[in-house]
């Protein structure tokens, strides 16, 4: 979480830190943002919570490959530099 965030006040874009504790000292780490295509962005990272936390990744909410179809659907398993790339 910390490289997108680097990443996005690197590239101007004002983000904010929406994380909450869930129970236990765990929690999910949430920044918010809007992209370059005008979208609010939420990407999440959460210790069994969020898809690929096992392996250090994001998720995101819209999705970044998902072809312009959100419904509420997520995606996981992404890397700071995927959200970067799609979105700045």
């Amino acid at each position: 979480m910390r490289a997108l965030r680097e990443g996005l006040t690197a590239a101007g874009i004002e983000w904010y830190d929406d994380s909450t504790i869930i129970s236990d000292n765990t929690g999910i780490t949430r920044t918010k943002f809007v992209n370059k295509y005008g979208e609010k962005c939420s990407v999440i990272y959460g210790v069994g919570v969020s898809y690929g936390w096992n392996e250090g990744l994001l998720e995101s909410m819209p999705p970044v490959h998902l072809n312009n179809y959100y419904g509420d659907e997520v995606e996981g398993w992404l890397t700071a530099n995927d959200i970067i790339e799609a979105w700045i």
